[in-house]
């Protein structure tokens, strides 16, 4: 990815730009920055290389070269769309206003002008933009990292300890749900943290999940949860978000060489809690999930869920009433009063339910097989269905 135009008023150095022109073009971006100089000055000709701009950019000007000659401004921003320059922005030190030929062509091609104070330095406007891209280079690799790390991989373990700059007493991964993922991303890209944040915390997004490794001296679950609120606030993410989401905690380890399964391991705690409607969930209190969640892509799991609930997956009627009673009545560890409460019923109704799911799903099985088998199936059905 790089830096839309969009985003420059996010930057120090750019946040004060002001729009002339071409506001159809703010969702372009830009990969780099380049300068307009004498590039398309008669006077310079010697000078010009065969393509004046390599594209993808943002050119700055003080049009220096064109001063008393207006004409020069309207004939390079003809030439600056035809190099695929997606943006200008000058300092109005020859020209206040440019000229409206100039501003017309602008708005009809949807090529986006901005003006800036003379106080502001070219060279720092560069510097910023190119660490900007840079950052939003690292956050792209950080997401296909942890996408390698959830499908199994362990390669990327010296890479996260690299990242985090420090070898380690004890660690933890975080999963947070997320639904807003654009204004995560850019929290990321454009927060400045310090050097605390920076060697003890691997932070990341995947699938609309932020994923967040601590590093810590104790072995302690609490200074763990504190340490959210410490990045929470260099990375300008909202605590009420993080409440609110459903999250899950691996655990904790003082094995350097566990950073990958501790990334699974929220990971699943994270969709686990989605299933089960809770705001957290600790992996050390998944139960059975731990033997199934790791595997519940395969395709001998898959086929055992769903040949197993085949006949209930495929019975339309009311929103699939004996699929969504088979649920209910998982997790309620089988209670008929709790799943009744649950699905707002009367429990004779969820009796008759449960008895018609065994028939279809396990006629031949005891009251508890059929409980376990339904339970297993449930919940590598949903896994499967959430990640």
């Amino acid at each position: 990815m790089a830096l839309k135009i969009s985003m420059l008023s996010k930057l120090e150095t750019t946040k004060n730009f002001k729009l002339v022109a071409g506001a159809g073009g703010l969702e372009k971006t830009i990969d780099c920055t380049e300068i307009l100089d004498f590039e398309f000055d008669d006077e310079g000709q010697n000078y010009r290389k065969k393509r004046a701009f390599d594209g993808n950019s943002l050119v700055l000007t003080s049009f220096i070269y064109a001063k008393g000659r207006p004409e020069l401004v309207v004939d390079s921003i003809k030439k600056l769309i035809r190099c695929d320059v997606h943006a200008l922005a000058y300092k109005p030190v020859v020209f206040k206003t440019l000229p409206k030929e100039a501003l017309e062509i602008a708005d009809a091609l949807d090529f986006p002008i901005f003006v800036f104070e003379s106080d502001v330095y070219m060279e720092n406007i560069i510097l910023e933009i190119n660490s900007a891209n840079l950052k939003d280079h690292s956050e792209s690799i950080k997401s296909l990292i942890l996408e390698s790390v959830i499908k199994g991989s362990r390669e990327e373990t010296p890479i996260i300890n690299q990242i985090m700059n420090q070898r380690y007493c004890y660690a933890s991964a975080l999963c947070i749900g997320v639904e807003d993922t654009k204004s995560i991303e850019e929290k990321l890209k454009f927060s400045i943290v310090g050097q605390y944040i920076k060697r003890h915390v691997f932070i990341g997004l995947y699938d609309k999940k932020l994923i967040i490794v601590i590093a810590q001296e104790e072995d302690n679950r609490e200074i763990f949860i504190n340490t959210i609120y410490e990045i929470a606030s260099f990375y300008n993410l909202s605590l009420e978000m993080i409440s609110e989401a459903h999250k899950g905690w691996s655990r904790i380890d003082s094995d350097v060489e566990s950073v990958t399964d501790l990334i699974r391991e929220a990971y699943w705690a994270e969709i686990i809690a989605k299933i089960e409607d809770e705001k957290v969930k600790y992996y050390e209190n998944v139960g059975i999930y731990k033997l199934i969640a790791h595997h519940s892509g395969d395709k001998k799991i898959l086929d055992f869920a769903y040949n197993y609930l085949k006949p209930i997956l495929e019975e339309g009627g009311k929103e699939n009433e004996l699929l969504q009673t088979g649920i209910a009545y998982v997790f309620a560890g089988g209670d008929v009063n709790l799943t009744a409460g649950k699905l707002f019923c009367h429990k004779n109704t969820i009796r008759y339910r449960i008895n018609k799911i065994q028939e279809k799903l396990d006629p031949v099985a005891t009251e508890a097989d059929f409980f376990t088998n339904l339970t297993t199936a449930i919940k590598i059905y949903l896994l499967n269905r959430y990640s």
